[in-house]
């Protein structure tokens, strides 16, 4: 075997953390699989893994090349696509995309339909995780994140902004007294998304700005648990504006302290590097393109879509 061959069994082994589940996923033997890895490492010179009778886990060496390797099958691959495509040619290929679960829900799942039905040739593979994937690691060709935490060894392209404000339900507020100022929240119950985070700063009309925490016993890093609890009364939440709209205007949320509103987010198209694959590059031009007509409020276009809007559901 050549060196390149042998680095998908060495990445897979790597991710699996098992030489037999490696087997099977590849659909070879047990001893070809630890042959594979004996002859990478006297190839390297270096020792890949630490062998135990119940796990297998990475060297320095191990980790390092990893990185390398992962990296130098993603444009591998991307090489070869954009080789046997020429420009006219109708788009053909499978994409792997992730998400939020709530960004999926709400924004990209019609987008994924529409291209589909006008890319016959194409699979798009949509992967929802409330967490920061790693994207070469996890072979992903496009990530869409709401947030500016963001990782150095991507291209993070921003695309889009939430606007976000705090809700309840009315439920919520019989027998609790409405907030007034941002101190107020301290006797509340919050709903604390994990994946935005606990510490928000709120700015008023008048440009003054207070920092809050939100604490509260219901913690989670999916965002539409934590809508869906905020729905049912639970507790106060940070919500994107443009995603509550509908339900505050039927009365089922209210906005509290309405007369503040937390930063905005970006929202961002990530990859890992600029050789995005035809189908991926096209995929990216479609959403962005999107968010175009509705001036790049992420959430906005559910709203467009599915609801007409009538008053501000506001507490007065």
């Amino acid at each position: 075997m050549d060196l390149l061959s042998l680095l998908p069994v060495f990445i897979r082994v790597a991710q699996t953390g098992s030489f037999t589940r490696t087997a099977d996923s590849l659909g070879l033997s047990r001893p070809v699989v630890t042959r594979s890895i004996q002859s990478l490492e006297k190839e390297l010179g270096v020792r890949l893994f630490y062998r135990s009778t119940r796990s297998v886990t990475l060297t320095a060496e191990g980790r390092e090349l990893l990185d390398q390797a992962e990296d130098l099958m993603l444009r591998t691959r991307r090489l070869v696509e954009s080789l046997h495509r020429s420009p006219g040619e109708p788009l053909k290929g499978r994409i792997r995309i992730s998400s939020s679960g709530i960004i999926a829900w709400a924004f990209l799942q019609q987008i994924v339909t529409d291209f589909l039905a006008e890319n016959p040739g194409v699979s798009i593979e949509l992967i929802t995780a409330d967490r920061d994937m790693n994207i070469p690691g996890e072979g992903i060709d496009l990530a869409f994140k709401v947030g500016d935490r963001l990782k150095a060894d991507v291209i993070a392209r921003r695309i889009g902004v939430v606007r976000n404000i705090l809700c309840a339900s009315p439920s919520y507020f019989r027998g609790r007294p409405v907030p007034g100022e941002p101190d107020d929240l301290r006797d509340h119950v919050a709903l604390v998304n994990l994946y935005l985070g606990e510490r928000f700063r709120l700015t008023n009309s008048k440009g003054e700005t207070r920092i809050i925490e939100m604490k509260g016993r219901y913690l989670s890093s999916n965002s539409l648990l934590i809508f869906n609890a905020c729905l049912h009364g639970a507790g106060i939440a940070m919500l994107p504006y443009e995603f509550a709209l509908p339900y505050m205007a039927r009365g089922e949320l209210l906005q509290v302290l309405p007369d503040w509103e937390a930063d905005k987010y970006g929202f961002y198209a990530l990859y890992y590097d600029t050789s995005l694959s035809r189908p991926a590059r096209r995929f990216l031009e479609k959403v962005t393109g999107v968010l175009q007509t509705v001036g790049g409020r992420v959430y906005d276009i559910r709203v467009r879509a599915k609801d007409r809007l009538v008053g501000s559901g506001k507490i007065e």
